[in-house]
């Protein structure tokens, strides 16, 4: 059995038949923010249509709809692009959460709305937990990326969501270095992904004496105050040990992966960490913080309390114990179970499949 054959079932692909090939016309329609930049929805979406035309043998089964605006702060005219838009769609709508959320008036269709959720709004507003509370009560569903994510929604929101794991493409097996002293922060350099806490885990590592390593962080700085910050941190910690790259291409990442040994992933909020799968495809383990949406993420490493004491201790640890080898040598080893982008468009297919089979929208 494929890749492509381990989870979808007959009757999903005999109800998105109906869909497909009628006149060309998509499966699905996916309305998404134009950022201007990369980002991890972005970067999800565009994989996920990917992962469902490989699924199906078909090109097009999603189609996207890029819209401009300030989301998820949106003008009256951005939203009034966002309803026009949506009301020419002639098949389901699966809407970004970065503007589904964020709509004053929910989206009201003839075909199924479904809602993804990347992120949570109200975890870091609490005003817009009204308006993302509304939006989410008007659409047929919701998807959301982790099992982290549907409990957050429950207990903010009330409301019950399907999970659409982020999936991986395999990469190539990582070189690292021989002292696996290489080690990586991959994501937006802004104060929620916290690189800023690990200048300090670092710091106290050369106060013990600790200097043969070399950490780079890699992301586009979408806050510039807090990447000028980072810098100036950077600068404080022994010479030579620190690269801030700021963004780069798919290429770039792949061989940042392939020359690292462990990724780090501090982040004070996660809904998924689609980083630490993404490392853990190129037989890299991770540290994450505990009590946040990268520990449904985590294949190899460890979930830490966000203190900087013990992410110290662990990186002590990893260089002074066995466990750095052994964490690497079972991280190449579980690379082929990992979920892959053709499962994650299985479970929205799923949701999209419950949808008609119910008769009356979930409260």
């Amino acid at each position: 059995m494929s890749d492509c054959d381990r989870f979808f079932r007959p009757e999903d692909v005999e109800h998105l038949a109906g869909h497909l090939n009628r006149g060309g016309k998509p499966a699905l329609h996916l309305i998404e923010p134009d950022l201007g930049r990369v980002s991890g929805g972005l970067r999800y979406n565009e994989s996920l249509a990917a992962g469902a035309d490989e699924l199906l043998r078909q090109t097009g089964v999603i189609q996207r709809h890029s819209v401009p605006g300030t989301w998820p702060h949106p003008s009256a005219e951005d939203e009034a692009t966002v309803h026009e838009l949506a009301a020419t769609l002639d098949a389901p709508v699966v809407v970004d959460g970065l503007i589904g959320s964020a709509l004053s008036t929910p989206l009201d269709l003839d075909v199924p709305v479904i809602q993804l959720l990347h992120a949570i709004l109200a975890e870091s507003d609490p005003a817009a937990l009204d308006r993302e509370r509304t939006n989410m009560h008007a659409a047929d569903a919701v998807v959301t990326t982790s099992p982290h994510s549907v409990k957050t929604l429950k207990q903010l929101t009330g409301i019950w969501a399907s999970v659409a794991m982020p999936g991986v493409d395999l990469k190539p097996v990582a070189q690292g270095s021989p002292r696996l002293n290489r080690f990586i922060c991959v994501g937006a350099v802004e104060p929620n992904k916290n690189q800023l806490f690990l200048t300090e885990v670092f710091s106290a590592l050369a106060a013990r004496g600790l200097t043969d390593w070399h950490l780079t962080f890699a992301g586009p700085h979408t806050d510039p105050d807090y990447a000028a910050q980072l810098i100036q941190a950077c600068e404080q910690l022994p010479p030579g040990t620190t690269t801030v790259t700021g963004e780069l291409t798919p290429t770039e990442v792949d061989e940042l992966y392939s020359a690292s040994d462990l990724l780090l992933l501090p982040s004070v909020r996660e809904t998924y960490g689609m980083v630490v799968t993404e490392a853990a495809s190129a037989g890299l383990p991770s540290f994450v913080s505990a009590g946040t949406g990268a520990r449904d993420a985590l294949v190899v490493g460890e979930a830490l309390p966000l203190e900087a004491e013990a992410w110290t201790q662990a990186l002590v640890e990893w260089f002074e114990d066995e466990r750095s080898h052994e964490h690497r040598r079972e991280a190449v080893s579980m690379r082929d179970g990992l979920y892959r982008w053709q499962d994650t468009a299985n479970d929205l297919f799923r949701a999209l499949h419950a949808i008609s089979h119910r008769t009356e929208r979930t409260p």
